[in-house]
């Protein structure tokens, strides 16, 4: 009789503690991501996981981050995390300005030497004229190419306090959650 009141009495107060301890901290938040990488370092090293369908299903319970990888739950404790790649979108608005400064230097140029070669009536308009077609056409093949490169967001920069770094996990994932969208 005295073993069953202590296996009660003692799983009476682990049940409530572990109860206690689930509901205040294991919050469970599930979360739509673009292509990501994680890394993080545990006993047998640093590694990185790359997650590359358009849409990985994450889920953030406690202090642990889920993941599904085609069909594999894998699992990372956020302290050991190092660094979180999240691709956001792509490269062909910057790409769009880079190649339209560069064309329109290049239509500027081309435009002196064919002012230079050949006299018009109104230099400065068959300059202005061979800059924007270098521009507008440097700008349209920078769009182009720029679409098909992807751009990508790194974190690497976490607290050290392990409820203000899933609270930072939570913020950056809530950030690009296809699912509220």
């Amino acid at each position: 009789m005295k073993i069953i009141l202590l296996i009660f009495f003692t799983s009476s107060i682990l049940f409530s503690q572990t109860e206690k301890l689930y509901n205040t901290r294991d919050s469970v938040y599930k979360f739509k991501l673009p292509p990501i990488s994680i890394t993080d370092e545990s006993l047998s090293g640093i590694q990185t996981t790359y997650f590359k369908k358009d849409t990985n299903l994450v889920s953030l319970r406690g202090s642990v981050l889920y993941a599904d990888r085609d069909g594999y739950e894998s699992s990372y404790q956020v302290m050991f995390i190092k660094y979180l790649v999240i691709q956001n979108g792509n490269q062909s608005l910057k790409a769009a300005m880079y190649n339209g400064i560069a064309g329109s230097v290049i239509g500027l140029l081309t435009g002196l030497i064919f002012v230079n070669s050949i006299q018009f009536e109104d230099n400065a308009k068959t300059m202005a004229y061979f800059t924007l077609a270098g521009g507008l056409s440097g700008g349209l093949l920078g769009f182009i190419i720029g679409s098909f490169v992807p751009n990508y967001d790194h974190y690497d920069e976490f607290s050290k306090d392990p409820d203000i770094k899933r609270e930072q996990f939570k913020r950056i994932l809530k950030k690009y959650d296809r699912s509220v969208k």
